[in-house]
């Protein structure tokens, strides 16, 4: 189940899965947030929008093996690219993070640079991106799955 009005336990859900994030990361008004519940209520991930420019917006995420279904990922890139007509959504992740930098890939994501010792962690950060028309999760079915929910209660 989608969860969209519940921004503060999205957040702290995401921010503890992250490695040692910083005190104040994600600081209340400054971001948006979707989240996915199991049957009991309980949250299998979720993503953070913020560092919103008017034409990007960058995307956090975290959650439990397979919380990402096909319908999940409507509704995830549906916020950016339908509700907030963005051209193009970022991500980031530190060089080190390789599983997550596959994975970011994965989603369709292009490496854009490498900001030296730019993550919270201190190690080297690499920036992707995803311009709209690169989107692969967006496409008639998302009128009909969770995408249309997630714009119409936005």
């Amino acid at each position: 189940m989608i969860v969209l009005n519940d921004r503060k336990r999205i957040r702290d859900y995401v921010v503890s899965r992250l490695y040692r994030p910083p005190d104040g990361m994600f600081p209340e008004g400054s971001y948006e947030a979707i989240g996915f519940e199991n049957a009991s209520g309980g949250l299998l991930g979720g993503v953070i929008y913020n560092n919103y420019t008017g034409h990007d917006i960058e995307l956090s995420g975290a959650g439990e093996p397979g919380w990402l279904s096909p319908l999940n990922l409507h509704a995830i890139f549906a916020y950016p690219f339908m509700t907030l007509d963005l051209k193009r959504c970022s991500c980031s992740c530190a060089k080190g993070n390789k599983n997550a930098r596959k994975f970011v890939q994965r989603l369709g994501f292009r490496m854009e640079g490498v900001r030296r010792a730019g993550h919270w962690s201190g190690q080297d950060e690499v920036h992707y991106g995803m311009l709209f028309l690169e989107c692969k999760w967006l496409d008639d079915r998302w009128v009909e799955g969770y995408g249309k929910e997630f714009t119409e209660a936005a």
